[in-house]
């Protein structure tokens, strides 16, 4: 997360089309990034990583409903994109 977008693996968003963040717990990442997945979204998951965040992207021009971003710090890392785009907003 920098002052512009958010980068997950190869991908970028820029931060004026992140729209919610949840955290998830392990159970809620092994759905979404299986049964539950949207198989339009952007995955960036390591099986060894139990837990991780949807970004809800926030884009017209975009068919990406979400991003799922494995992480150790869901919390950490769903408070720096939210203070990352709200700064940008404000």
């Amino acid at each position: 997360v920098d002052d512009e977008s958010f980068t997950a693996g190869r991908a970028r968003i820029p931060l004026r089309h992140v729209g919610e963040v949840t955290v998830l717990d392990a159970e809620q990442t092994r759905r979404l990034a299986g049964v539950d997945a949207d198989a339009r979204a952007y995955l960036c998951t390591r099986g060894s990583t139990p837990t991780a965040v949807r970004v809800e992207v926030d884009d017209d021009a975009d068919p990406t409903p979400y991003w799922l971003v494995s992480t150790a710090h869901p919390r950490r890392l769903r408070d720096a994109l939210l203070a990352a785009r709200d700064r940008r907003t404000a």
